[in-house]
């Protein structure tokens, strides 16, 4: 069983920092980006979503906890540009040695359970086309493609029933 723990200042300096590098590897990867704009454009998406960095509305980022209060991954979700209705998973990520154990799967249902609480009617997300390991998990989770271009895919889930 996982708990979500709201991300501390200093834990969100820190994934901002990785998440931009991160993020501008994967849009190389991808073909969205050259080696030469890619990191550009990741700090300039990630500047654009999070404005105010933490303190940005509509936004929930948290570290992913075992019940043995081990910190093992991180999640992000807010508002999207789909509409008022759908929730925006922007970053999923569970640590390597833990991976394949369900923890992605928990993680998700939790957050799922409290968009929905939150009033969001659906959960979307974007997951790069080579990404098998991550494409099989939505799948697993029940999300379905709506849009695919370049090198990505968009998921959706009904989170209303």
């Amino acid at each position: 069983m996982v708990r979500l723990r709201k991300l501390t200042k200093e834990e969100f300096e820190r994934y901002k920092a990785y998440s931009i590098q991160d993020y501008a590897k994967d849009l190389v990867h991808s073909g969205n980006a050259t080696n030469e704009t890619a990191l550009q454009s990741a700090m300039n998406e990630f500047n654009q979503i999070l404005p105010n960095g933490l303190e940005t509305p509509c936004n929930y980022m948290y570290v992913v906890m075992t019940e043995e209060e081990e910190a093992i991954g991180f999640i992000w979700y807010g508002n999207s540009s789909y509409g008022e209705e759908m929730a925006f998973i922007f970053d999923v990520f569970i640590l390597e040695p833990y991976r394949n154990n369900g923890y992605g799967t928990e993680t998700i249902s939790e957050v799922e359970k409290e968009a929905k609480l939150r009033g969001y009617k659906k959960m979307g997300l974007n997951v790069f086309r080579f990404n098998e390991g991550a494409h099989s998990l939505y799948v697993r989770c029940g999300y379905k493609a709506f849009e695919q271009f370049e090198g990505n895919i968009h998921m959706e889930k009904d989170i209303e029933s």
